[in-house]
């Protein structure tokens, strides 16, 4: 892998999380372990790797998702619909976490098309 994080490797890091953020076996909706490792090794790619926006807008884009966690799921493990989630479930205050990350992105899409 050189500079820039092979692609499948972040498409492997979205899969993990995918398969958390809707789970397709394990008799639960959401396997939020799987979601919390994607998401940390995102971040340790991102550490690594500060100048790269494909991994900063991954880790962004992770984040703004599981800031919903708790309320994409009722009490009985059935989905809610994001007409009828509760935002009072410390959704902003996660989703704040990954503004940064745009943030930083966005920045340094900037600085690079300047560059050309």
């Amino acid at each position: 892998m050189g500079a820039i994080p092979d692609e499948a490797v972040l498409a492997a890091l979205y899969l993990i999380f995918n398969e958390g953020y809707l789970a397709t076996s394990a008799g639960t909706l959401v396997r939020r372990e799987l979601c919390d490792e994607a998401i940390k090794l995102t971040r340790v790619l991102a550490i690594l790797m500060p100048r790269e926006p494909e991994v900063h807008g991954l880790l962004g884009l992770m984040l703004m998702h599981h800031s919903r966690r708790d309320a994409r799921v009722n009490e009985h493990g059935d989905m809610v619909l994001l007409e009828d989630q509760d935002r009072s479930l410390g959704i902003a205050s996660r989703s704040r976490r990954a503004s940064p990350c745009r943030t930083r992105r966005e920045r340094r899409r900037r600085m690079r098309s300047r560059r050309r």
